[in-house]
Protein backbone atom coordinates (compact mmCIF):
# COMPACT_ATOMS: atom_id res chain seq x y z
CA UNK A 1 0.00 0.00 0.00
CA UNK A 2 2.74 2.75 0.62
CA UNK A 3 4.80 1.73 -2.47
CA UNK A 4 1.59 2.02 -4.44
CA UNK A 5 1.21 5.56 -2.63
CA UNK A 6 4.79 6.71 -3.17
CA UNK A 7 4.02 5.99 -6.57
CA UNK A 8 1.33 7.83 -6.93
CA UNK A 9 3.25 10.38 -5.51
CA UNK A 10 6.50 10.75 -8.12
CA UNK A 11 3.93 10.32 -11.07
CA UNK A 12 1.67 13.75 -9.52
CA UNK A 13 5.07 15.04 -9.11
CA UNK A 14 6.24 14.31 -12.75
CA UNK A 15 2.92 15.40 -14.29
CA UNK A 16 3.17 18.69 -12.13
CA UNK A 17 6.84 19.20 -13.53
CA UNK A 18 5.77 18.44 -17.41
CA UNK A 19 2.56 20.93 -16.90
CA UNK A 20 5.18 23.42 -15.64
CA UNK A 21 7.88 23.01 -18.42
CA UNK A 22 4.71 23.05 -20.64
CA UNK A 23 3.75 26.08 -19.98
CA UNK A 24 7.40 27.62 -19.74
CA UNK A 25 7.79 26.44 -23.21
CA UNK A 26 4.76 28.39 -24.13
CA UNK A 27 5.94 31.40 -22.38
CA UNK A 28 8.76 31.55 -24.27
CA UNK A 29 7.12 31.03 -27.80
CA UNK A 30 4.77 34.12 -26.69
CA UNK A 31 7.35 35.97 -25.67
CA UNK A 32 9.75 35.18 -29.11
CA UNK A 33 6.80 35.51 -31.13
CA UNK A 34 5.92 39.12 -29.62
CA UNK A 35 9.85 39.85 -29.80
CA UNK A 36 9.76 39.02 -33.53
CA UNK A 37 6.72 41.42 -33.54
CA UNK A 38 8.20 44.08 -31.92
CA UNK A 39 11.21 43.90 -34.33
CA UNK A 40 9.25 43.84 -37.42
CA UNK A 41 7.18 46.45 -36.13
CA UNK A 42 10.37 48.15 -35.89
CA UNK A 43 12.19 47.84 -38.69
CA UNK A 44 9.11 48.34 -40.78
CA UNK A 45 8.47 51.64 -39.43
CA UNK A 46 12.70 52.45 -40.15
CA UNK A 47 11.83 51.62 -43.77
CA UNK A 48 8.72 53.36 -44.13
CA UNK A 49 9.24 56.97 -42.04
CA UNK A 50 13.36 56.94 -40.76
CA UNK A 51 15.05 56.47 -44.19
CA UNK A 52 14.61 59.79 -46.56
CA UNK A 53 16.45 59.90 -49.51
CA UNK A 54 19.37 62.59 -49.65
CA UNK A 55 20.76 61.56 -53.21
CA UNK A 56 19.17 60.10 -56.62
CA UNK A 57 22.22 59.21 -58.92
CA UNK A 58 21.29 58.27 -63.07
CA UNK A 59 23.88 56.13 -64.55
CA UNK A 60 24.24 55.18 -68.27
CA UNK A 61 21.94 57.58 -69.70
CA UNK A 62 22.83 59.79 -72.67
CA UNK A 63 19.99 60.59 -74.92
CA UNK A 64 17.41 61.12 -71.71
CA UNK A 65 19.19 63.92 -69.05
CA UNK A 66 18.93 63.68 -65.62
CA UNK A 67 16.37 66.06 -65.49
CA UNK A 68 13.81 64.23 -67.92
CA UNK A 69 14.47 60.92 -65.84
CA UNK A 70 14.27 62.51 -62.54
CA UNK A 71 10.83 64.15 -63.72
CA UNK A 72 9.14 60.64 -64.66
CA UNK A 73 10.95 58.66 -61.76
CA UNK A 74 9.02 61.29 -59.16
CA UNK A 75 11.22 60.24 -55.91
CA UNK A 76 13.10 63.06 -54.90
CA UNK A 77 15.46 64.26 -51.97
CA UNK A 78 13.43 64.28 -49.03
CA UNK A 79 10.70 61.50 -49.83
CA UNK A 80 10.53 57.95 -48.42
CA UNK A 81 13.60 55.37 -49.58
CA UNK A 82 11.12 52.56 -49.40
CA UNK A 83 7.90 54.29 -50.13
CA UNK A 84 6.98 52.97 -53.80
CA UNK A 85 7.22 50.01 -55.54
CA UNK A 86 10.57 49.64 -57.08
CA UNK A 87 9.08 46.98 -59.94
CA UNK A 88 6.30 49.68 -61.04
CA UNK A 89 9.26 52.64 -61.21
CA UNK A 90 11.00 50.47 -63.24
CA UNK A 91 8.59 49.66 -66.01
CA UNK A 92 6.87 53.04 -65.58
CA UNK A 93 10.32 54.47 -67.11
CA UNK A 94 10.54 51.67 -69.94
CA UNK A 95 7.49 52.23 -70.80
CA UNK A 96 7.63 55.70 -71.44
CA UNK A 97 11.59 56.22 -72.86
CA UNK A 98 11.56 53.93 -76.15
CA UNK A 99 14.96 54.58 -75.64
CA UNK A 100 15.32 52.83 -72.69
CA UNK A 101 16.10 49.17 -73.40
CA UNK A 102 16.72 48.01 -69.22
CA UNK A 103 16.66 49.73 -66.00
CA UNK A 104 17.34 49.28 -62.96
CA UNK A 105 16.64 50.72 -59.53
CA UNK A 106 18.85 50.25 -56.60
CA UNK A 107 18.22 51.45 -52.72
CA UNK A 108 21.27 51.75 -50.78
CA UNK A 109 20.12 52.34 -46.48
CA UNK A 110 20.20 55.32 -45.31
CA UNK A 111 19.72 57.27 -47.93
CA UNK A 112 20.48 56.76 -51.76
CA UNK A 113 19.02 55.80 -54.71
CA UNK A 114 21.02 54.89 -57.92
CA UNK A 115 19.02 54.32 -61.37
CA UNK A 116 21.19 52.16 -64.05
CA UNK A 117 20.17 52.86 -67.23
CA UNK A 118 20.77 50.68 -70.64
CA UNK A 119 19.85 53.21 -73.84
CA UNK A 120 19.27 51.52 -77.18
CA UNK A 121 21.40 53.13 -80.01
CA UNK A 122 19.30 54.70 -83.02
CA UNK A 123 21.17 53.05 -86.49
CA UNK A 124 18.41 52.77 -88.90
CA UNK A 125 15.36 54.81 -90.06
CA UNK A 126 12.47 54.13 -93.19
CA UNK A 127 9.50 56.72 -94.14
CA UNK A 128 6.22 55.24 -93.69
CA UNK A 129 2.78 56.63 -93.55
CA UNK A 130 4.59 61.04 -93.54
CA UNK A 131 6.77 59.99 -90.42
CA UNK A 132 10.66 58.84 -90.40
CA UNK A 133 10.57 55.53 -88.22
CA UNK A 134 13.81 55.73 -86.16
CA UNK A 135 14.83 51.97 -85.13
CA UNK A 136 17.47 49.88 -83.37
CA UNK A 137 19.48 46.58 -83.97
CA UNK A 138 16.71 44.77 -82.75
CA UNK A 139 14.75 47.00 -84.59
CA UNK A 140 12.84 48.52 -82.06
CA UNK A 141 11.11 52.10 -82.91
CA UNK A 142 12.90 54.02 -80.74
CA UNK A 143 11.43 57.55 -82.31
CA UNK A 144 9.03 59.09 -84.96
CA UNK A 145 10.22 61.95 -86.63
CA UNK A 146 8.95 64.78 -88.79
CA UNK A 147 12.46 65.31 -90.40
CA UNK A 148 14.90 63.14 -91.68
CA UNK A 149 17.18 61.86 -89.94
CA UNK A 150 21.10 62.58 -90.61
CA UNK A 151 24.42 60.06 -89.55
CA UNK A 152 21.56 57.20 -89.74
CA UNK A 153 21.42 54.29 -92.58
CA UNK A 154 18.32 54.98 -94.89
CA UNK A 155 15.70 51.50 -95.35
CA UNK A 156 13.33 51.46 -98.06
CA UNK A 157 10.81 48.45 -98.24
CA UNK A 158 8.28 47.70 -100.47
CA UNK A 159 4.70 47.59 -100.12
CA UNK A 160 3.39 45.04 -97.57
CA UNK A 161 6.79 43.75 -95.94
CA UNK A 162 6.12 46.53 -92.93
CA UNK A 163 3.08 44.74 -90.79
CA UNK A 164 3.30 47.49 -88.23
CA UNK A 165 5.72 49.98 -86.34
CA UNK A 166 4.61 51.65 -83.04
CA UNK A 167 6.92 53.39 -80.81
CA UNK A 168 9.07 51.50 -78.13
CA UNK A 169 7.95 48.17 -79.92
CA UNK A 170 9.74 46.10 -82.21
CA UNK A 171 8.69 46.22 -85.79
CA UNK A 172 6.54 43.70 -87.00
CA UNK A 173 7.60 41.87 -90.51
CA UNK A 174 5.25 39.68 -92.84
CA UNK A 175 7.84 37.64 -92.52
CA UNK A 176 9.84 37.42 -88.97
CA UNK A 177 12.94 36.90 -89.99
CA UNK A 178 13.25 39.78 -92.35
CA UNK A 179 14.71 42.12 -89.42
CA UNK A 180 17.45 39.52 -89.07
CA UNK A 181 18.59 39.57 -92.12
CA UNK A 182 18.28 43.49 -91.99
CA UNK A 183 20.92 44.02 -89.30
CA UNK A 184 22.93 41.44 -90.85
CA UNK A 185 22.96 43.49 -93.96
CA UNK A 186 23.96 46.63 -91.93
CA UNK A 187 26.71 45.27 -89.77
CA UNK A 188 28.66 44.08 -93.02
CA UNK A 189 27.97 47.73 -94.47
CA UNK A 190 29.27 49.57 -91.73
CA UNK A 191 32.00 46.82 -91.13
CA UNK A 192 33.17 47.77 -94.94
CA UNK A 193 35.87 50.02 -96.52
CA UNK A 194 32.58 51.13 -98.72
CA UNK A 195 30.34 52.10 -96.43
CA UNK A 196 30.91 55.54 -96.95
CA UNK A 197 29.59 55.32 -100.38
CA UNK A 198 26.29 53.24 -99.68
CA UNK A 199 23.95 55.79 -98.96
CA UNK A 200 20.79 53.15 -98.56
CA UNK A 201 19.65 49.47 -97.96
CA UNK A 202 16.45 48.47 -99.89
CA UNK A 203 14.36 45.27 -98.91
CA UNK A 204 12.47 43.43 -101.11
CA UNK A 205 11.56 40.36 -99.49
CA UNK A 206 13.74 39.03 -96.44
CA UNK A 207 15.99 36.91 -100.00
CA UNK A 208 16.14 40.31 -101.92
CA UNK A 209 18.40 43.09 -100.58
CA UNK A 210 19.52 45.79 -102.80
CA UNK A 211 21.97 48.66 -102.11
CA UNK A 212 22.60 52.01 -103.59
CA UNK A 213 26.14 52.72 -104.23
CA UNK A 214 27.10 56.91 -104.24
CA UNK A 215 23.47 57.28 -105.99
CA UNK A 216 25.29 55.68 -109.47
CA UNK A 217 24.85 52.12 -108.81
CA UNK A 218 21.86 49.69 -107.83
CA UNK A 219 23.54 46.73 -106.27
CA UNK A 220 21.96 43.44 -105.66
CA UNK A 221 22.85 41.27 -102.52
CA UNK A 222 19.93 38.57 -103.12
CA UNK A 223 19.78 37.41 -99.47
CA UNK A 224 21.49 38.26 -96.27
CA UNK A 225 24.14 35.29 -95.70
CA UNK A 226 27.77 36.12 -96.59
CA UNK A 227 27.19 39.97 -96.86
CA UNK A 228 30.91 40.78 -95.65
CA UNK A 229 32.20 38.52 -98.89
CA UNK A 230 29.68 39.82 -100.82
CA UNK A 231 30.48 43.50 -100.20
CA UNK A 232 34.48 42.54 -100.92
CA UNK A 233 33.83 41.12 -104.28
CA UNK A 234 31.71 44.64 -104.93
CA UNK A 235 34.88 46.46 -104.05
CA UNK A 236 36.70 44.42 -106.94
CA UNK A 237 34.33 44.78 -109.06
CA UNK A 238 33.90 48.71 -108.31
CA UNK A 239 37.37 49.17 -109.11
CA UNK A 240 37.23 47.98 -112.23
CA UNK A 241 35.08 50.18 -113.36
CA UNK A 242 35.49 54.06 -115.07
CA UNK A 243 34.93 56.17 -112.01
CA UNK A 244 31.84 57.50 -113.61
CA UNK A 245 30.41 53.75 -114.49
CA UNK A 246 26.34 53.74 -113.39
CA UNK A 247 24.28 50.74 -113.71
CA UNK A 248 23.48 47.70 -112.03
CA UNK A 249 25.78 45.43 -109.85
CA UNK A 250 24.72 41.75 -109.39
CA UNK A 251 26.92 40.29 -106.42
CA UNK A 252 24.30 37.58 -105.45
CA UNK A 253 26.37 34.66 -106.66
CA UNK A 254 30.44 35.01 -104.97
CA UNK A 255 31.24 32.53 -107.90
CA UNK A 256 30.01 34.87 -110.65
CA UNK A 257 29.28 38.66 -110.34
CA UNK A 258 27.25 40.84 -113.23
CA UNK A 259 27.50 44.82 -114.22
CA UNK A 260 24.79 46.22 -116.64
CA UNK A 261 25.49 50.03 -117.46
CA UNK A 262 22.10 51.99 -117.23
CA UNK A 263 21.36 53.06 -120.88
Amino acid sequence: MNKDTDYEKVNETHQIENARQRKIKRRRKSYIFLLLLILCAFFYLCYQYLFKVVSVEYVGNEYYSNDTLSEAFGIKSGDRLFGYSKNEKEEKLLSEFPYLAECEIKRTVPDKITVTVRERKSIMYTYSLGRYIIFDKDMVVVELADKEPVGLMKVEFDEGILQRCVLGKEILFKDEKTGVGIYRVYEAVTASSLSDKIKSITVKSRFDYYLDYDGRHNVYLGDSTECKSKLLFLDGILQKLPEDANGNIDISNLKEGSYRENG
